[in-house]
Order: C-alpha cells, then structure tokens, then sequence
C-alpha cells in the first residue's frame, strides 16, 4: 500500500506453492532456500550486498493447513523500492533460467539442516553440544544428530515427535541424488 511520505517500504510478495505433503516440496524448499532463505542466498546477495538496497530479504513457506505460500519479504527505504522490485523480479525470472548449482543446493542444504538442528534440539542438549564437540574438528552437521528432549524418545521411536525431524533429515543429506529442477508457480 502507497504511504506518501513514509521512509521505508516493506514489500510482501505470496505466490501459490506445494504443500509440505508434496512430493515436489523437498526441492522447492531447497530452492527457495538459495533464492532468499539464507544470508549467502541469491537474492541476499543481490539486494543487500551488491546493491544494498535492503536491510533485510528473505523466503519462505507460509504454510495453512491444506495449503501453502511461497513468501518474499524484504526491507527496503522508500527511494530504492523501484529499483529494489526490479532486482527482486529479475532474480525469480534467474531462477527459471539458471537453476541452483551443485554448489548453492549443497549450502542450502547445509544451512537447512543446521536450522533445523537450532529449532527442534532440546534447549540443554543445544546449549551444551559447543561444550561437548568444542575442538574435536566436527561440523555444524553434528548437531543434527542431538537425541531427543528426555521423557520424548519413545515418542520419537513411535513417530510422534522426531518422524517428520528424521524424514526432513533424510531428504537433506549430503550426498543425496538431487532433484529434478524444481519448477517455480507461473505466477512467479
């Protein structure tokens, strides 16, 4: 919405999406995550720090049940929002016509599973996992492999806690064949 006057411009942009149940969604998600999902994404680099038109990007799915939104959101000061919605579109018509490398869905992948180790960790085993691998040379990766939050772990075994945490991990494994080209919604 135009606000004559106002200093910034916060753009908000949904597009119709897969569902998380979609056999798709493994590749999309790792391709939203190269276009916006991190800060090396392309549209980060870009907008931030090529032409440091934002303060902030990012993607990601809005999700409701039954259905999803692929979201862009951005930051930006009212006198570059032209010129910001112009990188912004030239970036998702890039992403149709140069896919993700090996190399940016490796970092997505990357970047997806050390999130997703920081979100569902219980908060001791979080804290305390520097402490415990602290100069043993092991990755970002080893926190993906915290057990689960005590008193859950028959949960996990049954599924009830840790199956959606296991298959997400599975999709996202190094070394795991990559998908077909993810197609993005016309509407982009």
């Amino acid at each position: 919405m135009p606000r004559p006057g106002a200093p910034q411009s916060r753009v908000r942009l949904r597009a119709q999406a897969v569902t998380v149940e979609h056999p798709r969604y493994p590749a999309l998600f790792l391709a939203l995550n190269v276009l916006g999902g991190y800060l090396s994404s392309r549209l980060s680099r870009s907008l931030r720090e090529d032409k440091g038109y934002v303060y902030g990007v990012t993607t990601f799915f809005d999700t409701h049940p039954g259905s999803a939104l692929l979201a862009v959101e951005a930051d930006t000061a009212a006198a570059t929002t032209g010129a910001a919605l112009e990188v912004l579109a030239a970036e998702l018509r890039r992403m149709r016509t140069h896919p993700p490398t090996e190399r940016e869905i490796d970092s997505a992948r990357a970047y997806a599973l050390g999130s997703m180790a920081t979100r569902l960790a219980p908060r001791a085993a979080f804290a305390s996992a520097p402490g415990r691998h602290g100069g043993q040379g092991q990755g970002p990766a080893v926190a993906a492999r915290l057990p689960p939050p005590p008193g859950r772990r028959a949960a996990w075994r049954r599924g009830g806690g840790g199956e959606g945490f296991l298959r997400a991990r599975a999709l996202l494994r190094p070394g795991r064949r990559r998908p077909r080209r993810a197609r993005l919604p016309p509407s982009l």
